[in-house]
């Protein structure tokens, strides 16, 4: 999961950065940008399919495995209910988190 949301904050910072350069002068670079994006993005959605190849195996060994994040659902089939009050919003916000992730070299 950590992998999943790794790629996907990568490929959000290079998008930013590719909307940020002047679109004549840093052409080029605002291309390379995208298509890193791009291999990022198609990164994250192959890492959900192993994830839910996992926890399809859990579930066949008759367990039931954690909920997934509700932030995660574009990547993922199957149905992720997003928190139903504010409380229970501010209760995921309350729990600890893993550490960012590592930062890339620019």
């Amino acid at each position: 999961m950590r992998a999943l949301v790794s790629h996907q904050l990568r490929a959000d910072e290079k998008i930013k950065r590719a909307a940020q350069l002047d679109h004549d002068f840093d052409s080029e670079l605002r291309g390379a940008l995208l298509q890193v994006a791009d291999a990022m993005t198609d990164t994250t959605y192959r890492t959900a399919e192993e994830v839910e190849g996992i926890r399809t195996e859990i579930r066949t060994l008759g367990m039931e495995p954690p909920a997934l994040p509700y932030y995660l659902a574009p990547y993922f089939q199957e149905e992720i209910d997003p928190p139903r009050t504010a409380e229970e919003l501010f209760a995921m916000a309350d729990r600890p988190t893993d550490p960012d992730p590592p930062k890339e070299a620019d």
